[in-house]
C-alpha cells in the first residue's frame, strides 16, 4: 500500500452512503459522509491534482427516493452558479439506482477529473 492509499474500509451492505464512500476512496478520492442529509462529498486530493488531473475538484452525491416509486437513486448535486446577468439555480441530476455503487463511483471519478480511463 502506498503512503497515499486510504486505509481499507469495511462497510456493512445495508449502508449505501458508506459503500459509496468506500468505492470512491478505492478510486483515490477523499470523501465525507453526511448521514443526516444523505450525501457523500467527494474531492480530488492534492497529490492527484498535481499529477495533471484537471476538473471540478469536488462533487456532492446524494441518495434520494424517486418521487413516484420511492425507489432510492443516486443524484449528482450541481451547485448554483452566479453570472453577471443571471443565476443558474442548484440542480440535481438523477444518476443510477442505489445498488449501482461501483458504477456511481466510476462516473463521479470521471466527472471530477474529466478523463476517461477505466483503470482508475
Amino acid at each position: 500500500m502506498s503512503p497515499h492509499s486510504p486505509a481499507p474500509v469495511v462497510v456493512p451492505p445495508d449502508d449505501p452512503l458508506g459503500s459509496l464512500s468506500a468505492a470512491l476512496k478505492e478510486r483515490g478520492l477523499h470523501t465525507r459522509v453526511d448521514r443526516p442529509y444523505g450525501v457523500v462529498d467527494a474531492r480530488i486530493p492534492d497529490f492527484v491534482a498535481l499529477a495533471g488531473c484537471y476538473g471540478r475538484g469536488k462533487q456532492r452525491i446524494g441518495l434520494r427516493p424517486v418521487p413516484i416509486t420511492g425507489e432510492l437513486w443516486w443524484y449528482l448535486f450541481w451547485p448554483a452558479e452566479h453570472f453577471e446577468t443571471h443565476i443558474v439555480p442548484f440542480e440535481m441530476e438523477k444518476l443510477r439506482p442505489a445498488g449501482d455503487v461501483t458504477e456511481v463511483a466510476r462516473l463521479v471519478r470521471q466527472v471530477l477529473v474529466l478523463f476517461e480511463r477505466e483503470e482508475w
